[in-house]
């Protein structure tokens, strides 16, 4: 972060010096490969996802059903965001997150025929992967 704006304003520099016909045959160059870099850098990653498929064979019904029939309660997840914002411990920051886990109950039936869980007690638990917050 403190090495771009000392190559941007190098770059601005020696554009400037430069003759305003060469400035702009240069800056049209420079355009164009922007520009067929980017193009082709898009469609080299909407080709490698259709042919590659990431999370087709996942088994993503059975996490989506989990968290529909689990309630999850908005305060909890605002203050384990908190608690990952402002860690304890940094080193552990690094590997491990901090998670409110929930205790349920069996399913119960509720009068309308449908089931659903009834959280019992909550702890506060960690899980592996980074802390990126």
């Amino acid at each position: 972060m403190m090495i771009v704006p000392l190559i941007v304003s190098s770059v601005i520099t020696g554009t400037a010096s430069l003759h305003p016909k060469v400035n702009g045959k240069i800056g049209m160059v420079s355009f164009v490969f922007i520009f067929v870099t980017n193009a082709l850098g898009t469609g080299l990653g909407v080709v490698s996802f259709y042919v590659f498929r990431p999370g087709a064979e996942s088994g993503r019904d059975k996490v989506q059903s989990a968290f529909v029939t689990k309630p999850l309660e908005t305060q909890d997840i605002f203050a384990d965001m908190l608690r990952n914002i402002i860690p304890d411990n940094l080193f552990e920051a690094t590997f491990q997150q901090t998670l409110t886990e929930y205790k349920y109950n069996d399913r119960v039936n509720t009068t309308s025929g449908n089931s659903s869980f009834v959280i019992v007690g909550k702890t506060l638990g960690s899980t592996s992967g980074p802390n990126l917050l």
